[in-house]
């Protein structure tokens, strides 16, 4: 029996085993190493995305706090200051609604991503481990090997797409933050026109009674 090995781009080896009758089994042979470069890779790279996210929605709450333009001043403004009133505070108790559902939902895919995680690293233990074996082994374990490689390749990418969809649910629920913060900033704003009018008919109406 006679084994030979290649070494692709990406780190990773194809160990080629040729049987007594001349046929080849070609499996993938996973660094270990290189496995973990690339999850440790692919966390950065997510903390950087998220990085810029929270950013982003900090500049979308800066741009959104400073267009609202419209102001209340009078008593014939009262009307439309109430009817919006009314309708941020039903705005508000839809966001906090739904940032309460995210935040219970927040456990499952922190919990998943976990598991996921866990299931790459053993998968890519084992391959490791069978992969040492099939170098001095047979074509069976040849056979073992590629099947094992096949499977932490597998379960890597599905421990990437749940840390993404955990990253994904977490950026909602930081949107929801601040849709809330905006919308209370809002409500203390009206407040504020409230009380600014209703100084205004107080002083006009004094103003009235001395004249």
């Amino acid at each position: 029996m006679h084994q030979n090995g290649n070494t692709y781009n990406d780190g990773t080896k194809a160990l080629t085993v040729t049987g007594i009758v001349g046929t080849d089994y070609a499996y993938i042979q996973p660094d270990l190493g290189t496995l973990k470069l690339f999850r440790v890779f692919f966390i950065k790279k997510n903390i950087m995305i998220k990085i810029f996210r929270l950013f982003y929605l900090l500049a979308l709450v800066f741009t959104a706090s400073t267009a609202f333009a419209q102001k209340y001043k009078t008593i014939d403004d009262t009307a439309k200051l109430n009817k919006e009133y009314v309708n941020v505070r039903n705005d508000l108790a839809s966001l906090n609604a739904k940032l309460s559902i995210a935040q219970n939902d927040l456990p499952g895919y922190q919990s998943r991503a976990k598991d996921a995680d866990n299931d790459a690293d053993k998968a890519a233990n084992a391959s490791s481990d069978q992969a040492s074996k099939a170098t001095n082994g047979n074509v069976s374990d040849a056979k073992t090997a590629k099947r094992k490689a096949k499977k932490a390749y597998n379960e890597a990418k599905d421990s990437r797409q749940a840390k993404s969809r955990l990253s994904d649910h977490e950026d909602k629920i930081t949107r929801y933050k601040l849709d809330i913060k905006k919308k209370e900033q809002r409500l203390e704003e009206l407040d504020l026109m409230r009380i600014g009018i209703a100084t205004k008919i107080t002083a006009d109406s004094l103003r009235q009674v001395q004249q």
